[in-house]
């Protein structure tokens, strides 16, 4: 009998060390996959051209530089094009200072193929969000307006968030006042 006890033993020691093993293994490999995929802001930002939030006045999302210079005219100074590392495309800011508008441009193989990859907009643009939200807007008024869309954890009396940093508008204020629009993927 105690030949059975001790075999029964080194049995249960042997399935439990294997079960334990195989356990550790998929953990481990689930925390590498973890890693190396990031949260993905370009699918994000995808999400949101498809959405009601992807305009502010007649500029959007993807919108084609060509367009863009037909609305606008050619930007008063634009940046070196540069390859961003987080989505290995080539980014350009275009301002039009006296319009109060910055874009950021960019483009997937070529420099001079970009299109509007995020918008921002400060005094004195007349621009507003499609819920008729600007430069000037009240807090409480954006409050009311995106109730259903603002995301808590990243807002606060200074900065609200609708959508996600991932892809969505986010408002500043100062004295209670939108002092700029951002519309785009501000994290990546």
């Amino acid at each position: 009998m105690k030949k059975y006890l001790v075999f029964a033993t080194i049995i249960l020691l042997f399935i439990s060390c294997t079960s334990c093993k195989s356990k550790n293994d998929s953990t481990d490999n689930t925390k590498k996959n973890n890693e190396v995929l990031p949260k993905d802001s370009l699918n994000e930002l995808e999400k949101l051209k498809q959405t009601n939030l992807n305009q502010i006045g007649d500029i959007s999302l993807g919108m084609k530089a060509a367009t863009i210079k037909e609305k606008l005219g050619l930007p008063v100074s634009t940046s070196a094009a540069e390859i961003w590392d987080a989505d290995g495309w080539y980014h350009q800011d275009w301002l039009y200072p006296t319009k109060g508008i910055m874009l950021n441009m960019s483009g997937e193989n070529d420099s001079t193929r970009l299109d509007v990859f995020s918008i921002t907009i400060t005094s004195p643009s007349l621009y507003k969000t499609n819920k008729d939200i600007g430069i000037g807007s009240i807090y409480s008024r954006v409050m009311t307006v995106y109730e259903n869309d603002i995301d808590p954890s990243s807002s606060d009396e200074n900065v609200v968030t609708v959508g996600s940093l991932y892809g969505g508008i986010i408002f500043e204020f100062a004295d209670k006042k939108v002092v700029k629009i951002f519309l785009g993927a501000a994290a990546e």
